[in-house]
């Protein structure tokens, strides 16, 4: 999808790390929980090149300086993907 910012969880982050060489476009990673994260953050920054931020950090950083919503318009284009953690096919 060329996505430039993937939002995940610990195990989908580890599961990217192992082939960010196939994920050019990628340039942040915002996780969601922030337990646990913070020896990791330092050592997946280092080795990918790749921001990393939790989810409480990005609401942090909204609160503090908030802009005006730029409204998408019918031309845009958006990917939401997401699976059910099952086997099966992407939702």
């Amino acid at each position: 999808t060329e996505v430039s910012t993937v939002i995940c969880g610990r195990k989908e982050l580890k599961k990217i790390v192992g082939i960010n060489g196939q994920l050019d476009t990628v340039k942040r990673i915002i996780y969601m929980h922030d337990e646990g994260f913070p020896d990791e953050v330092s050592s997946v920054e280092r080795g990918t090149g790749w921001t990393l931020a939790s989810f409480s950090d990005v609401e942090r950083l909204g609160r503090k300086s908030p802009v005006d919503a730029d409204l998408p318009v019918s031309a845009d284009i958006a990917v939401i993907m997401y699976t059910s953690g099952s086997t099966g096919l992407p939702k």
